[in-house]
């Protein structure tokens, strides 16, 4: 059992609030690369860990949608009677979901700067149906396309995030090591927010930064990640670097033994 504070903890959501965490990896172009989901995961983790009303409404839509799917397909007849539950749930998580992106578009393009990374970059919101209509109002319009279909079609489980870079988009038109730049400043743009709001430091673990990175850029990532003084944790297969402003603890693992070296900068 996990104690805190020498009380149990059973959900994982509990300790997830107290360990907020940012999570790179080599892996983590597939925000730009696949997907409406993995952009909505990340704007969720974030809300998540600075709203604390989001993830019990969240719990509540989901719940309310797999009704009305079901029901789109074993009594489209009863399905209209979700419609105005749907919708309530899905605007009300939606207004928190656009509150976050605001901040988090304001402080990604502080962390952008901060980076030197080039170029205009553009990251718009779309939350999952029309701007200007109530979602209410449209599960109503497309419940006979949505019976068809058999599942609902429109709703804040279809938002998405668009990022852009000169006005293309930003996973077909960069090299990895851009995407891998641009990656790094979401992920301390959400860090520097939950830091704010919260006033819990969050901790960076960062598998193999240094991949795919110039030195220069290396470099500006090490250093912006010292400046904001979270607990980071990062892997590499050679050290990153000889950043001499910036102290660390370096642990070596080789053929299975873990050696502690002292203390470098």
């Amino acid at each position: 059992m996990i104690k805190i504070d020498g009380e149990g903890i059973s959900k994982l959501s509990d300790i997830a609030k107290m360990t907020p965490l940012q999570i790179l990896t080599p892996m983590s172009h597939e925000i730009l690369e696949r997907g409406p989901e993995y952009r909505r995961r990340f704007v969720e983790w974030g809300v998540f860990h600075v709203e604390p009303s989001y993830y019990p409404i969240y719990k509540k839509f989901t719940k309310a949608l797999r009704q009305r799917n079901s029901l789109l397909k074993t009594d489209p007849g009863t399905v209209s009677s979700w419609n105005q539950i749907v919708g309530g749930l899905g605007e009300e998580m939606n207004r928190l979901r656009e509150d976050y992106f605001n901040l988090l578009q304001s402080t990604f393009t502080d962390e952008l700067e901060q980076l030197n990374i080039d170029g205009t970059i553009e990251m718009t919101w779309k939350r999952g149906w029309d701007e200007g209509l109530s979602l209410a109002g449209v599960l109503k319009q497309r419940e006979p396309s949505d019976i068809k279909q058999g599942y609902t079609q429109v709703g804040p489980h279809r938002a998405d995030i668009r990022l852009l870079f000169e006005g293309r988009s930003a996973f077909t038109s960069i090299s990895r090591g851009q995407q891998k730049m641009i990656i790094s400043a979401l992920h301390l743009a959400q860090a520097a927010i939950t830091q704010k709001l919260t006033g819990i430091m969050p901790i960076l673990l960062f598998d193999d930064l240094v991949a795919e990175l110039d030195a220069e850029n290396r470099d500006r990532l090490l250093r912006r990640i010292n400046q904001i003084g979270c607990q980071a944790f990062i892997t590499a297969t050679d050290r990153p670097g000889e950043v001499g402003d910036i102290e660390m603890n370096e642990i070596r693992i080789e053929s299975g033994t873990v050696t502690p070296t002292d203390h470098v900068s």
